[in-house]
């Protein structure tokens, strides 16, 4: 399963505006994950590897880009690509 090939969205505390700039109530990253996957302690959110899809939806409502998402290499990327086509073959469609 793709899911456990990809690391979660990593933290980086020195850009969080909650736990590097003091602004309280910046949840923004934790109000808009679909599942539940941040919880948020005095150092800023912590991801649970468990819970996170990888949907992107916590880096994407971050306004200092605090979460980063993390991608599949190309080379590893292309080789699932070329797996599901070899294994089904029928018309791929890869959408944002």
């Amino acid at each position: 399963m793709m899911l456990q090939t990809i690391a979660p969205p990593a933290f980086h505390p020195e850009r969080c505006a909650s736990s590097r700039f003091g602004v309280a109530g910046c949840r923004a990253c934790a109000d808009v994950c679909p599942h539940q996957a941040l919880q948020f302690g005095s150092a800023g959110p912590a991801v649970d590897g468990d819970l996170c899809q990888r949907c992107g939806a916590c880096t994407a409502a971050c306004p200092v880009g605090a979460l980063e998402r993390s991608f599949l290499p190309d080379e590893q990327l292309w080789k699932k690509v070329e797996a599901a086509v070899e294994s089904r073959p029928r018309k791929l469609v890869i959408a944002c």
